[in-house]
């Protein structure tokens, strides 16, 4: 059972693209983490490595890249 709310058309676990204009390095990213009661809205994009906490509220058209932490009860 999911613990989390994901309007579509949004986005979780998106794979980054990687090229040589990119400063980040180049290794591949887990899934995107996102604890109980987060509510991700319509057009958001959730990129794998990120982790989303608890009672978090992602807003529509959102970008969350990877490597990204975002604590409990937060409203990006």
């Amino acid at each position: 059972m999911r613990d989390y709310v994901v309007h579509p058309p949004a986005i979780v676990g998106f794979q980054p693209m990687r090229g040589p204009t990119f400063a980040r390095p180049t290794e591949d990213q887990s899934q995107a983490i996102l604890a109980c009661g987060v509510a991700v809205g319509p057009f958001a994009t959730i990129y794998a490595g990120s982790n989303i906490g608890e009672d978090t509220m992602i807003c529509p058209y959102v970008s969350i890249r990877e490597g990204v932490r975002i604590g409990k009860r937060c409203v990006i």
